[in-house]
């Protein structure tokens, strides 16, 4: 042998010893005895485990430097004579002694594969080359044989697969795997037999009488002409005794009868048609397809008797568990191309029966719109009139009210606004389900708007005896936030009310606002009665509520989540929900920051609070409205807000000459900006009361209300309301009708 064979023989071993337990294995070389030692004259490996022992030897081939005399054991008693012979210390033989056991013959078996594929054939002969140097250690031809004709064995099986995976035909795969494995070996014939309609009952299908029952041999493969063929044989169930051991087969039963002369208690009719067909010696596998059973592999020899050996057996075994995965595919294969063969018709159908549905869905869409448009137009309107008038006559009494009387209005006020809600609520929904909602952009700041959500809900929680809170954790820096302004109201509006609506009396609900990166984080927290496990997948679905007694006792369509999983998707944030039943509900919003679009104009404003405000501005008293700002952005947006409520309004850019012209207008109202040019907007409110005809003039002054003593300082400067600037847009209508509503009392 080649001493480069010879090293890589040495490789192979070093990793099989790594591929069992490393910690508890020996390796041993020549470099680790001592070199006054014979030893010198020859190169070994000594690898000892628990399951994997071997020993290889090399002596130089004479004056051959580059070839040795090799050989190969694996046997435990000839490795622990080598290691009796060789000078090791008591502790290493001891430890080695005690590992040495009979190696486990699925580590051996690959190992002797890989070797085999890796060396060449005419280096195969050292497997039987005599050992010279210890001739207790020597390697039996049995081994060698056993060996190939384990890797023959495996190449086989691995035809076999490959022609599987090949996608061949199923009658040219069975002829080829029975024609190998009867060169294999050795054996007279060898058939297939095929089962009528596999998988049923062959004593039933008997009964029926089926005309299509026709058991055959369907293929065959003989040794030579001389030996007679079964092809198409009738009684071909007769070779394999079906009625006696079919249940048998189904579980891997292996009839093998070694010789019929011999044989004991064997069914009379297949003793009969063995001795008909010259038969001796006869083993049926079966082939089980999908735990049905689908035929039988039958192997014949004639004329002379033959001991099945196991490997045979499990051989043939083998081969028929990959024949049921060729059948199975086939089968298979043929029924996608059944398939295919319909599949166009079917695509036809189904897209033209897709285009009827999509013309009727397009057109259902239509008239939803159009019925949502009428409904729109028919019920808003007249609740317009309903909330406006019952609300002018609550804040304007013509003549005294009794309590009952006061009390009706409020209830006809409250449930207009509530009826209104819903229906806004409706068309909101139908307009996000159908695609058509666009953000309206706008920067805001988030502690303001929170603090307007709270205030929106701060009657009813009080009415419903729940502690209602507000806990803002913004920067300064980072409370302007851009986003649908309009929409996170809808959000945190129908969060609150939820939470409100499902506390009971004597409850918390508490509103935290944060941020996170470029995320505002709402999470809405209560005491409330919290949502059990299995009912929680109805969160967010249109149209439900958790029970139906809920929907008795709370009240409510079961839209509102569902809206605001739509609004919260439409900005492309997340909503969260954590809660146990009985102890309370966490749902956690993330909204994202929205770009603003390049030119916003301020009349967008004006049409929100156009949309927004009819019901309040249907009883705004009409008259004129001085604005007193020198910034145009915000004063040309407050012009559209105002117009669009029906006010005339005078907008002025000096505070300076105000007071001349107000005056000579005799306005209603005036809003004032505190940063004024040239002028102190507290010291402009000031001097606008000391004026004769101004008593009675109600004045609205924009402030940053970062403290207490900010807002204490515009009370004290007699402005009637402060307004945080930058000034929101419909907490500035709200405070606007408040005021021209109220009767002219003292000023604060």
């Amino acid at each position: 042998m080649k001493v480069s064979t010879f090293e890589k023989v040495r490789y192979l071993l070093l990793q099989q010893i790594d591929a069992a337990r490393p910690q508890e294995s020996i390796v041993l070389t020549e470099e680790d005895l001592d070199r006054s030692d014979a030893t010198e004259r020859y190169r070994f490996l000594l690898v000892i485990s628990r399951s994997f022992s071997a020993l290889l030897l090399g002596q130089p081939d004479g004056n051959n430097l580059e070839s040795y005399q090799v050989q190969l054991t694996f046997y435990p008693q000839l490795i622990s004579l080598f290691l009796s012979q060789i000078p090791l210390d008591l502790n290493t033989l001891e430890t080695a002694q005690n590992l040495l056991q009979p190696n486990n013959l699925v580590i051996q078996s690959d190992f002797t594969l890989l070797l085999i594929e890796a060396l060449e054939t005419d280096e195969l002969a050292f497997l039987q080359t005599p050992n010279t140097l210890y001739p207790a250690v020597s390697v039996c031809k049995p081994v060698e044989d056993a060996l190939s004709e384990h890797v023959t064995k495996e190449r086989l099986l691995n035809q076999v697969t490959a022609q599987t995976h090949q996608r061949l035909q199923l009658p040219e795969i069975l002829e080829n795997a029975i024609a190998q494995v009867r060169d294999f070996l050795e054996i007279d014939r060898i058939a297939i037999y095929q089962l009528p309609n596999f998988g049923q009952n062959l004593q039933e299908k008997r009964e029926e009488s089926d005309v299509s029952f026709h058991p055959r041999i369907a293929y065959e493969v003989r040794a030579n002409d001389l030996i007679p063929s079964l092809i198409s044989q009738q009684n071909g169930a007769e070779f394999a005794a079906v009625d006696r051991y079919q249940e048998l087969y189904c579980r891997g039963f292996i009839l093998a009868i070694d010789d019929l002369e011999m044989a004991e208690n064997l069914p009379s009719n297949l003793t009969e048609i063995l001795q008909v067909h010259e038969v001796r010696s006869q083993l049926v596998v079966p082939i089980v397809v999908q735990t049905q059973l689908w035929g039988f592999l039958i192997a014949h020899h004639c004329w002379q008797p033959h001991h099945w050996q196991q490997s045979e057996k499990d051989f043939l075994y083998h081969i028929s568990e990959h024949l049921g995965v060729a059948i199975y595919q086939a089968q298979l294969y043929a029924e996608v191309q059944q398939q295919k063969q319909s599949l166009e018709q079917q695509v036809n159908e189904r897209t033209q029966a897709l285009r009827d549905a999509l013309v009727a869905a397009q057109a259902a869409s239509r008239f939803k719109s159009e019925f949502l448009a009428t409904m729109s137009h028919e019920l808003r309107t007249p609740l317009t009139c309903v909330i406006g008038m019952s609300s002018t006559l609550l804040r304007w009494s013509f003549g005294q009210l009794s309590a009952k009387q006061r009390h009706y209005l409020q209830t006809i006020y409250s449930s207009g606004e509530h009826l209104l809600e819903l229906i806004n609520d409706i068309l909101e929904f139908s307009e996000l389900e159908a695609g058509h909602a666009i953000l309206n952009i706008t920067e805001f700041s988030l502690s303001q708007l929170s603090r307007h959500c709270v205030q929106m809900l701060a009657d009813k929680a009080v009415l419903e005896g729940v502690d209602l809170q507000l806990e803002v954790s913004v920067p300064v820096e980072k409370d302007r936030f851009r986003a649908d302004r309009e929409r996170t109201i809808h959000i945190l509006f129908n969060l609150l009310s939820n939470a409100v609506k499902f506390t009971p009396q004597g409850g918390r609900v508490v509103l935290r606002v944060s941020v996170e990166g470029d995320c505002a984080v709402f999470t809405v927290e209560d005491t409330g009665i919290g949502i059990p496990d299995d009912r929680r997948p109805l969160l967010f679905q249109t149209f439900q509520q958790l029970d139906a007694s809920y929907n008795r006792q709370y009240g409510g369509m079961g839209l509102g989540l569902a809206l605001t999983k739509q609004l919260v998707d439409l900005h492309g944030g997340e909503i969260d929900v954590e809660s146990a039943e009985g102890v309370g509900s966490k749902f956690t919003v993330r909204l994202p920051m929205q770009s603003l679009p390049e030119a916003k104009s301020a009349s967008t404003f004006a049409k929100i609070a156009r949309r927004e405000r009819t019901t309040i501005a249907s009883g705004f008293p009409q008259g004129n409205i001085v604005l007193i700002a020198d910034r145009e952005e915000e004063a040309t947006l407050i012009c559209d807000l105002l117009t669009a409520a029906g006010y005339q309004v005078v907008w002025m850019l000096e505070g300076s000459t105000a007071l001349d012209k107000i005056a000579l207008l005799q306005p209603i109202a005036a809003i004032v900006d505190w940063r004024l040019t040239g002028i102190d907007g507290f010291e402009l409110v000031s001097a606008l009361r000391q004026l004769p005809n101004t008593q009675t003039l109600k004045i609205i002054l924009l402030a940053d209300l970062t403290t207490p003593e900010e807002r204490d300082r515009c009370l004290a400067s007699g402005a009637n309301e402060c307004l945080a600037h930058p000034m929101e847009p419909e907490e500035l209508l709200n405070k606007l009708f408040e005021l021209l509503s109220a009767p002219n009392n003292d000023l604060p």
